[in-house]
């Protein structure tokens, strides 16, 4: 069980890897003006532009990520506890649904930013 948790531990760390690569490549991007300038609603009907919503997806996932890997870190701690070992099975239930957020949020970034290229290039054409 310990080595699964560990495959996940490098699995976050890699997604948290594109993550601070994604927001380093926009903060030397010239496309991050055109982000801030274009205005827009969000799902919720409040006006924002397409750079806060880009980075409120990015924040979230940067959290979600850090989150889940503090927890697998924590029940790897639980897991090697002998004492601990009746609670880490109902601790362990957590670890389908953490991940599949994290993918979740990956993918939203990802849809997000795909739109906002293809609305920029919509633009500038």
């Amino acid at each position: 069980m310990s080595r699964i948790h560990h495959s996940l531990i490098s699995v976050l760390s890699i997604f948290f890897g594109f993550y601070i690569v994604g927001l380093s490549i926009f903060v030397v991007s010239k496309f991050v003006n055109t982000l801030y300038l274009k205005e827009v609603k969000d799902s919720k009907g409040f006006k924002t532009t397409n750079l806060h919503i880009l980075l409120n997806f990015y924040k979230n996932g940067l959290v979600l990520n850090l989150l889940s890997i503090f927890y697998f870190l924590l029940l790897i701690f639980v897991i090697s506890n002998k004492n601990l070992i009746s609670f880490s099975f109902y601790f362990s239930y957590l670890t389908i649904p953490l991940m599949f957020q994290n993918f979740l949020y990956s993918y939203k970034s990802l849809n997000q930013l795909i739109k906002i290229v293809i609305q920029n290039a919509k633009i500038e054409k």
